[in-house]
């Protein structure tokens, strides 16, 4: 099966003589988003998970974060101060699970 091939972010086109694209914050989903993939790579249901964030201290569960997809992966980041606290890729044949500013993470 051929992978279907992703447009390019908006502001990786280049820059034309006097226009400036337009670079605002990314829009973010919750936390639901990304629990099915999630799940597959932890092996169980993902969105009531408890994060505690290492930067700030914050207690939350993954479907309170903030996702962002339009990201070379999926991210999600603390409610409270937006740090990187998961980062999830697609690779092919696995995903690839990354855990960042995350100081304990309790399965229900």
């Amino acid at each position: 099966m051929r992978r279907q091939r992703m447009a390019p972010w908006p502001c990786s086109t280049p820059a034309r003589a006097g226009h400036r694209p337009k670079i605002g914050p990314t829009p973010h989903v919750d936390g639901n988003a990304v629990a099915g993939a999630l799940s597959l790579v932890l092996g169980r249901e993902a969105t009531t998970i408890v994060l505690e964030c290492a930067e700030c201290g914050d207690r939350h569960r993954v479907a309170e974060t903030r996702a962002y997809l339009r990201c070379p992966g999926m991210v999600l980041r603390c409610p409270a101060c937006s740090a990187c606290e998961v980062l999830l890729v697609d690779r092919p044949h696995r995903l690839q699970l990354t855990l960042m500013s995350i100081r304990t993470l309790q399965l229900p």
